[in-house]
């Protein structure tokens, strides 16, 4: 099926919506000020899990005020409902649409009131894991407001839609999937006809309507609604670069590589023109791209990359700061996936020697929670870039046809045994899996080295089997139960 077919369905299903509305609806607050919660981590060899920054959620409120921002989680707002219009100015950040059209009476303060009560318990629920006790008070409260919501301006106001909207997220949360589809699609049924199918607010509501089918992986679904978003918010507007990069994230997880490789790299340059270069949003946009030119094999494009963006991270936060480190260790394994092996080993002896350095300076005892974190972090980094360090000397000296000793691979080794032996216990990282296995690697490297006759500690050699023998054991324990 075309797209255009594809979207004319959509947009029919859409409008035929009305019939299909549920009674089990609600509101989340949605203010002028945006509470969202994040957490991105990229440590390690590979790319976090949780660096799909493709999630990316929109939150209507009032008279379909639309508060668009970059979170995983729902994010909420409380109500705005005063004077604007729908050519609001657009933040770095947010945008705020109104039309201040407002009916105050008896509903309108109890819409309010069960909003906010609904948005705090939202929020303590995000804050400890989800409590099952938070949730549902959330719910109720959510239900309560949506039913003023239809008493006191009618099933067809926009301060509906953003009720129904706000409810959809809350089943998103507890992945009542169900339930949330059909509250999503009247949203957008009613801001259609309310505001017309090209107005931002509907390509707002379908942008959630996109990460909802998203994480459902119904990819052709999620690639309609950004298509449609696409089209309908137009190059000028600020969330076109957010259209492209979402959609081409759908693209790639569909396999058409090029049109998403396109895509993401467009809404990277729109960004850039924007004077948002150097923007986390911008950088971690980058680095996925990087991720994507390396699995493809493309390894000059995605060390280009690399190179900016560490180019730009040393001069804004120098070589101290954590999230340059990460990138240099990212280039280094580039470069050596591009055979160019000298250069990774100056990289990785650089990025080993700069965390080694960070963890001599700072003990555990009295660090921040977040420093914390940092330290425990730079230690993993540590470990597998040592690991690395050491593989990649193997490599040089076998591809030269040297035999003997391999004292550089057998220094990053037993620093890497060291290390992990100083600072596992310290930092409170020594019972981690990933950890326990970079630091299995090596000691499996080291008997490697003793075993091809390439290391000088021979007489180690039964107490490091030991080793290998005990820490497998433990992993093992570690490993999910397949029934």
């Amino acid at each position: 099926m075309s797209l255009r077919s594809s979207a004319s369905k959509l947009c029919k299903e859409l409008r035929n919506y009305a019939q299909l509305r549920t009674k089990t609806c609600g509101s989340l607050p949605n203010a002028g000020r945006l509470r969202t919660s994040s957490d991105h981590n990229f440590g390690g060899h590979g790319w976090s899990k949780r660096s799909q920054e493709v999630f990316h959620w929109v939150s209507l409120t009032g008279p379909a005020a639309i508060i668009l921002g970059t979170c995983l989680t729902p994010s909420l707002a409380e109500d705005v409902s005063n004077e604007s219009n729908s050519k609001s100015t657009y933040n770095s950040s947010f945008q705020k649409i109104e039309d201040g059209s407002v009916i105050s009476n008896e509903h309108t303060s109890k819409w309010r009131i069960f909003t906010d009560n609904g948005r705090d318990y939202f929020f303590k629920a995000s804050a400890f894991d989800s409590v099952l006790g938070n949730i549902e008070q959330a719910e109720k409260f959510f239900q309560s407001a949506l039913q003023e919501a239809r008493e006191g301006f009618g099933d067809t106001d926009p301060h509906v839609a953003s009720a129904c909207n706000n409810l959809a997220e809350l089943f998103r949360v507890k992945k009542d999937f169900e339930k949330a589809e059909p509250l999503y699609l009247e949203a957008i049924d009613i801001l259609e006809k309310y505001f017309g199918t090209e107005d931002v607010r509907v390509g707002a509501a379908l942008h959630n309507l996109g990460q909802f089918y998203l994480v459902q992986r119904k990819l052709e679904k999620a690639r309609l609604c950004y298509e449609i978003k696409r089209r309908v918010l137009g190059e000028a507007h600020p969330e076109y670069a957010d259209a492209m990069y979402h959609l081409g994230s759908v693209l790639y997880l569909q396999g058409e590589e090029k049109d998403s490789v396109d895509l993401i790299a467009d809404s990277i340059r729109v960004l850039e023109a924007g004077g948002l270069g150097e923007s986390v949003v911008c950088v971690r946009r980058t680095q996925y791209l990087a991720q994507m030119y390396t699995k493809s094999n493309r390894f000059a494009e995605a060390e280009a990359l690399l190179r900016k963006i560490l180019h730009m991270l040393e001069l804004l936060k120098g070589w101290n700061a954590l999230d340059t480190v990460l990138v240099a260790e990212r280039l280094a394994l580039v470069l050596e996936k591009a055979s160019r092996l000298k250069e990774a080993e100056e990289l990785l002896e650089r990025v080993a020697r700069q965390c080694l350095e960070q963890k001599v300076k700072e003990k555990p005892c009295g660090l921040p929670r977040r420093k914390e974190k940092e330290a425990q972090l730079t230690i993993l980094i540590l470990l597998q870039s040592l690991n690395a360090l050491g593989s990649l000397e193997i490599m040089i000296v076998e591809l030269m046809g040297s035999g003997g000793h391999v004292p550089k691979a057998e220094a990053a080794f037993s620093q890497c045994v060291s290390t992990f032996k100083e600072f596992g216990s310290e930092y409170l990282i020594s019972d981690t899996p990933q950890v326990k296995a970079e630091y299995l690697l090596c000691l499996k490297h080291l008997d490697y080295l003793i075993s091809n006759g390439k290391s000088s500690k021979v007489e180690n050699v039964k107490e490091i089997r030991g080793e290998i023998q005990r820490v497998e054991t433990e992993l093992a324990k570690t490993e999910p139960s397949r029934s």
